[in-house]
């Protein structure tokens, strides 16, 4: 390629090597990096997994800053940083637990000042953060999302001198990049988390779109699932199109409620009156708490919403009718992929067509359903408040019409959705989230994996080191191949009918039916986590 289109290749390493500086700086590398030592070395006590966080950290200050916000971090820590470094280094040649114990009030000190820094980092200046970036102009780089085979490029003309940083957990940026059309074009620039699963998803969605337009039920409806670009840069770091003029149902709830002077978290506050201890209730003590929050509570703040947000009572209807059925199609279109962790703030709506979008695809293929903590109970979100946005008649009528011509379609076309899932399961750079126990492994699909301990092994000297590693990969290519195996029988079972437990072969009509009863079961929402906001 470089030889073909060396312009071309050079522009796209510059860029993605400047997103990828831009998306996690040095203060919140370091920040990430000392939280996760300190949890290794004060929590498990392994120093060596201590020293493999640490080693990176401390080669890129050696290296040093090429950016002038690097520069200032550099002056203000580096001196202590290798302070620090050289006590773990004599821990390491005399073995002394004193030498590291120095080096944690170094880096405690490092960690407490770094942690004051960060609120404050509320927007970038590319001058300061990458240079390159702000002077990148008239690019023949495509802007991201936007290449269509046979249409003209889009070409990126310049980046918008400011990203805002999003005041989340992990600090996203939101930045903008002037196309060659003359049109902006709006992205999230995301740290610590892979987009390679977000990117597959939206593949698996294009071919659910093609699907649905060939349908003439489904046509007729206008039904289809929306995509955003979802370009991953590194294994950590990647573009996600902004979803424009949409809003996600927390925001919306809580806009809602503080105009109203109602507290936000009202269902929560009755359950905890009922019961402080509501984790450790029996599920039907649960049940009672949880049902007695929501007889005290309206939850019709959704409903309110599109009504209140609509220019007239036609606009209104239309808007009530995309919201329904967008919400059925992507409630079946998530249940045959596994998609989990469905909390109002990866549901957004649009505020103009009332559409329902989803994002943030991390939990496929089940693993919110299949993890220990708090496992999700529910095929997809269908709480009080969603169900009351529907027409007069709930979840009777179009819903369950869409949903049923929705897995009608799905069901029909099996073969081709098993062929892009099966590459999407065995694909060794999904970070899947959880593990299966071997023992379930072995009884959902017949595939023994080996249980001796490689590590115990080494030890005892029955095997050499170049024998262990060849375990070790033997050991994961194994789970990896079983893992994937049970997962596709999953999928196999939800497009036949046969993924409800003790009924088999079920029709259309049934299997939707019974997974609406579970959606909307008390005792399945009940148990699910706080921030999942079941009551809403």
């Amino acid at each position: 390629m470089r030889t073909h289109s060396a312009t071309l290749v050079e522009q796209s390493e510059l860029v993605s090597h400047e997103l990828i500086r831009v998306a996690v700086l040095w203060l919140e590398q370091w920040y990430e990096g000392l939280d996760d030592a300190s949890r290794l070395f004060l929590g498990e006590h392994n120093t060596e997994k201590m020293f493999e966080v640490l080693e990176p950290l401390h080669k890129m200050i050696k290296k040093g800053p090429e950016t002038m916000r690097e520069a200032s971090f550099h002056n203000a820590f580096s001196r202590e940083l290798e302070d620090a470094y050289e006590w773990v280094i004599n821990y390491r040649r005399t073995k002394d637990i004193t030498n590291l114990n120095q080096a944690w009030d170094v880096y405690y000190n490092v960690f407490r000042r770094i942690s004051r820094q960060l609120p404050q980092l509320q927007s970038l200046e590319l001058s300061f953060v990458s240079p390159k970036l702000e002077e990148a102009y008239d690019l023949e780089l495509a802007a991201p999302g936007t290449y269509e085979a046979g249409k003209p490029i889009v070409r990126i003309m310049k980046f918008d001198p400011t990203f805002t940083v999003i005041s989340s957990k992990q600090r996203p940026r939101k930045l903008v990049c002037k196309g060659s059309d003359g049109k902006d074009y709006q992205y999230v620039l995301k740290g610590h988390e892979d987009i390679r699963q977000d990117n597959l998803v939206m593949q698996l969605f294009g071919l659910v779109n093609t699907l649905l337009l060939n349908d003439t039920e489904c046509f007729k409806r206008h039904l289809d699932i929306q995509q955003f670009p979802a370009i991953p840069l590194s294994p950590k770091v990647g573009l996600l199109g902004w979803v424009p003029n949409s809003d996600t149902f927390h925001v919306l709830i809580r806009e809602y409620r503080e105009s109203r002077k109602i507290l936000l978290n009202i269902e929560h506050r009755i359950m905890l009156q009922m019961a402080p201890d509501y984790d450790s209730l029996t599920i039907l003590q649960k049940v009672e708490v949880f049902t007695g929050a929501l007889d005290n509570t309206r939850g019709q703040d959704l409903y309110k919403v599109l009504w209140l947000k609509s220019k007239s009572s036609e606009a209104w209807l239309d808007r009530r009718t995309t919201y329904t059925r967008s919400l059925a199609v992507m409630s079946m279109a998530g249940y045959i992929l596994g998609l989990g962790d469905r909390h109002p703030s990866n549901l957004m709506l649009d505020r103009f067509t009332g559409k329902v979008v989803h994002i943030d695809f991390g939990d496929c293929f089940e693993a919110a359903i299949l993890r220990e903590k708090y496992p999700e109970k529910v095929p997809f979100r269908l709480t009080r408040m969603l169900n009351y946005a529907m027409e007069v008649s709930g979840i009777e009528g179009s819903f369950r019409i869409t949903c049923e011509h929705v897995m009608r379609v799905l069901r029909a076309n099996k073969e081709s959705l098993m062929a892009i899932l099966e590459a999407f399961a065995y694909d060794p750079l999904i970070n899947w989230g959880f593990d299966f126990p071997p023992k379930v492994l072995a009884e959902a699909t017949g595939i023994k994996i080996q249980q001796h301990n490689t590590s115990e092994l080494l030890k005892k000297g029955e095997i050499d080191e170049e024998e262990a590693q060849r375990q070790y990969k033997q050991n994961a290519l194994e789970v990896r191949n079983a893992r994937a195996a049970l997962v596709l029988k999953r999928i196999t079972d939800k497009l036949t009918g046969n993924d409800i437990k003790r009924l088999k072969g079920l029709d259309i009509p049934t299997q939707v039916d019974k997974l609406i009863q579970q959606a909307t079961s008390v005792e399945n929402l009940c148990q699910h986590y706080i921030g999942w906001c079941s009551f809403w």
